[in-house]
């Protein structure tokens, strides 16, 4: 039977919760391509690192914070569970892909660190070493929220900048093209039954359907903005 207490260091020690990293760190980062919205992705790593710290802890009598880092740095993720989580992605490209194993990477030391917290509390009532744990899962998440926040806003504050600069020169010519690039990424997801990744419409737009006759990369910029102003 848990007490008031247990039960509120149970919540301080399960934070940040899997919905709060997948909202602030997660989804930010497709939300300029594709609806990512599967959450299955955290919790079955949730899932795999509940039960392989379980099997860590089952033999120790005790445990420290030395000892959490040691398993911590030589904590890895088998390759098999690893592919099964990549899947779960659309990786169209190395890019995409590196996306995806640094989003696993950083969902897999934040988890790693929370179930340790509340595995060592209701295991041994180590209260000490169960708040270190917290205190760093909470920094490592708030550090990647911040990033994330960042690079949106950086590369909002870019894009709306290389736009104004293209409407000077060029009118509403910009407003076509996104229009244009816009109509095509809808047509391309309809025709091939399925979502798609801005990269992979923009490459296919410059190889087919370069009207404007300009590069890949502003293809994928103006796509990009078009989708999102789309959303709201």
């Amino acid at each position: 039977m848990f007490n008031d207490e247990d039960k509120t260091l149970e919540y301080i020690l399960g934070n940040p919760t899997n919905e709060a990293i997948f909202k602030n760190c997660f989804k930010p980062i497709f939300s300029d391509e594709i609806e990512f919205e599967n959450i299955a992705v955290v919790y079955d790593l949730d899932t795999f690192i509940y039960r392989k710290i379980r099997e860590l802890l089952e033999s120790k009598e005790a445990i420290s914070s030395d000892d959490v880092i040691s398993l911590y740095k030589k904590f890895k993720i088998p390759k098999r569970v690893l592919n099964n989580l990549l899947s779960q992605f659309d990786i169209e490209d190395d890019r995409d892909l590196k996306v995806a194993m640094d989003i696993v990477e950083e969902l897999k030391n934040i988890i790693f660190l929370r179930e340790m917290a509340l595995l060592v509390y209701f295991r041994w009532k180590r209260a000490s070493t169960s708040i270190f744990c917290t205190q760093l899962a909470n920094i490592k998440y708030a550090r990647w929220s911040a990033r994330v926040d960042y690079e949106n806003q950086y590369n909002a504050n870019e894009s709306r900048m290389k736009t104004k600069i293209a409407q000077q020169r060029w009118g509403n010519r910009v407003e076509e093209q996104k229009a244009f690039y816009l109509s095509l990424y809808e047509k391309r997801c309809l025709e091939l039954n399925k979502k798609l990744a801005a990269t992979s419409v923009a490459e296919w737009i410059a190889s087919h359907h370069n009207n404007y006759k300009i590069t890949y990369e502003r293809i994928l910029e103006l796509l990009r903005e078009a989708v999102r102003e789309n959303k709201k």
